[in-house]
């Protein structure tokens, strides 16, 4: 099977990228479901309309792009949205996040060629209430990301992990885990995955999370340290997206 090219406005056009988004999408969402576990917390807020929070976006320069053969797929706003009780009280919480995805065609040998090189960054507003920061996903490690990221999609099978290191992200550095899994493909190929996942980095009122993903018989490290390198952090929301609800 070789790779198919997608609408931005519509579905898929084949297995290989449904897998892909399904993989992109878990990605992002694994930071956003962990805001259920606030509602200790953001119990305090009061009021009759929901309590809504809007993240900016992490992108990575066009530049960059043309350097290492990474395109843009999409970004877009993934919205999570929870009830929260306490002391009596309930109330609605609106969290707009944003996800940027990247992608990059590879020729793997005896299957053919797949957009199977991945990059996303999610962003998730840092929830502060009372000065203090509300948001799960700020003491996430890479493996916690990592496993609540593969345990949505079905193909992938649990994270192995083959070490960790420091590498600079967003105006900064972080510590990027290394882990590997297995995948396998609508046409029933079996692939072994390389997986780089970025602690959250916060910046302005934001969290940012980077996630790579590689066929291992393809190593892309060079060019995944260059994306996280240069990716940077925007506080305005994207204002050319495809709206997705969680």
């Amino acid at each position: 099977m070789t790779e198919s090219p997608t609408d931005d406005d519509g579905p898929p056009t084949n297995g290989v990228t449904t897998e892909r988004r399904r993989f992109l999408r878990a990605a992002g969402a694994a930071g956003s479901v962990g805001l259920a576990a606030t509602s200790g917390c953001l119990g305090v807020l009061t009021g009759s309309e929901p309590a809504r929070f809007t993240a900016g976006v992490a992108r990575v320069p066009a530049e960059t792009r043309a350097d290492t053969g990474f395109e843009t797929f999409r970004v877009e706003t993934v919205t999570s949205e929870r009830e929260f009780s306490a002391g009596g009280q309930t109330r609605s919480v609106v969290a707009d996040n944003t996800l940027a995805e990247y992608d990059r065609a590879v020729e793997i040998p005896n299957v053919g060629r797949y957009r199977a090189a991945l990059y996303a960054t999610f962003t998730t507003p840092a929830v502060e209430v009372l000065g203090q920061t509300f948001n799960p996903v700020a003491d996430a490690s890479p493996a916690e990301i990592a496993r609540q990221t593969l345990a949505r999609v079905e193909s992938l099978e649990s994270p192995e992990s083959t070490g960790e290191t420091t590498l600079p992200f967003v105006d900064g550095e972080t510590t990027v885990g290394q882990f590997e899994t297995d995948a396998t493909l609508v046409d029933g190929v079996e692939l072994s995955i390389d997986l780089f996942v970025t602690e959250p980095v916060q910046t302005g009122g934001d969290f940012v999370v980077g996630v790579a993903g590689f066929p291992t018989v393809l190593p892309q490290t060079d060019a995944v340290e260059t994306l996280l390198a240069a990716t940077t952090h925007d506080e305005e929301a994207p204002t050319e997206q495809t709206p997705a609800t969680e």
